[in-house]
């Protein structure tokens, strides 16, 4: 999701947005929410083999997510992190 860029007045980007009923499959993370994101619902989503987390959530605003299915994420990943992602995460292995 788009962050919180300072030439925008630092404005969140992703404001209210809605993300229900789906399947997410990829390999690192399934939804990265950073400062840009603010009041946005992941809610009834599906993730598949996410190996970090399905749900990044790092300075996010009044974000929520409920009744989300996590049994298909890699082992080691977690269901929601609020940490930030490490910088090579976004290239799969």
């Amino acid at each position: 999701m788009e962050w919180n860029d300072p030439a925008t007045g630092g404005l969140p980007a992703c404001d209210g947005c809605v993300i229900r009923d789906g399947t997410i499959s990829s390999c690192v993370i399934g939804i990265d929410m950073d400062e840009g994101t603010a009041r946005t619902s992941v809610q009834r989503v599906r993730f598949l083999s996410q190996t970090i987390a399905a749900i990044v959530d790092y300075l996010g605003i009044g974000n929520s997510y409920g009744s989300n299915d996590y049994a298909g994420i890699a082992p080691a990943a977690v269901p929601v992190s609020t940490s930030a992602p490490p910088n090579d995460v976004f290239t799969c292995r």
